[in-house]
């Protein structure tokens, strides 16, 4: 009896090390992840504008939609000028400066539509059609926070059981970069942004380089927002020239 009695005292003193040790590699790689966010949050402090190429692809009216590819500009506080350059949608450009043109978006399609610019609301049909988020929710910024709202939901209630996973070192669009996975109770807790999430942070510029969200569509959870980032270019001295449709490298 002594022997069975150490036995489960054994047992159970391992079974104690072994959550502790869980426990702390959890907090542990939640504290890495904080960190990483945190940082992406000062450095977009010091950011006034930047370029790069933007991959998007959308799970939208049940089905996902083929990636897009635009080269896109954002100066703050809030404009953007994007040009589509992959086969979808190739040739179209929108432009939005907040407080400029009513508010609206000022846009053409690509091929013989291009002719035809239209200024639209941009959270109407017609500019959110196939699109998930609106223009005024465009950039690294929103993003950002997105993340580290969701962040810090899983810091205040460890008690929810959301699940952060340390990925590594990973390279995307040939630029090192560190990634991470987090598995977010949202059935039990909406205030969640999503079930799942995979990010990944540019190292040499400390921004968000990859972005997957899942979430609940078409009866089950599925990936809905695939987007990532390529060349970027931080504080490279954009100019009004730059948001202004009179630009002669633009065709509005």
């Amino acid at each position: 009896m002594r022997k069975l009695a150490l036995l489960v005292s054994i047992l159970a003193l391992l079974a104690f090390l072994c959550a502790s040790v869980q426990a702390q590699s959890e907090d542990s790689t939640l504290t890495t992840v904080t960190d990483m966010i945190q940082k992406a949050q000062q450095r977009m402090n010091s950011v006034k504008d930047y370029t790069c190429k933007f991959f998007k692809q959308e799970f939208w009216h049940g089905k996902m939609q083929p990636q897009e590819i635009a080269l896109m500009k954002f100066q703050k506080p809030h404009s953007v000028y994007m040009t589509w350059v992959g086969e979808e949608k190739k040739g179209q450009e929108v432009l939005f400066r907040k407080g400029w043109n009513n508010n609206e978006i000022k846009a053409h399609e690509g091929g013989w539509l291009k002719k035809i610019v239209v200024n639209l609301d941009p959270k109407g049909s017609m500019a959110m059609n196939g699109n998930r988020h609106p223009i005024t929710e465009a950039g690294f910024e929103h993003t950002i926070g997105l993340i580290a709202k969701d962040m810090k939901l899983i810091k205040d209630h460890p008690d929810w059981g959301a699940k952060v996973i340390d990925k590594g070192a990973q390279t995307i669009h040939g630029a090192a970069s560190h990634c991470f996975e987090a598995e977010l109770p949202k059935k039990q807790h909406p205030e969640f942004y999503a079930y799942k999430v995979h990010i990944c942070v540019n190292n040499a510029v400390g921004l968000p380089n990859k972005v997957q969200i899942w979430n609940f569509e078409s009866g089950q959870v599925r990936l809905v927002e695939d987007y990532s980032y390529t060349d970027i270019k931080v504080n490279p001295g954009l100019t009004e020239k730059d948001f202004d449709p009179e630009n002669p490298a633009y065709e509005f």
